[in-house]
């Protein structure tokens, strides 16, 4: 079974724009400064707001490989 059958997109669809640096470690199964570094080095279009990050949902899924 292709590991995209298995996910429930709407779940995907339903998220907002921009996720957290928790959010999206969660997503990718990392930790939060991974997250970090991945912001800091232009892998995800992303935004420091206050203290954390605003990231990207379609380029977090796209990373994740489940886009």
């Amino acid at each position: 079974m292709h590991l995209y059958s298995m996910i429930d997109m709407d779940k995907y669809k339903a998220m907002p724009d921009l996720l957290t640096a928790r959010e999206s470690a969660v997503i990718c199964r990392c930790s939060e400064r991974a997250i970090a570094n991945r912001c800091k080095d232009g892998t995800f279009r992303a935004v420091k707001a206050s203290k954390g990050w605003r990231i990207n949902k379609d380029d977090v899924l796209k990373y994740a490989g489940l886009i």
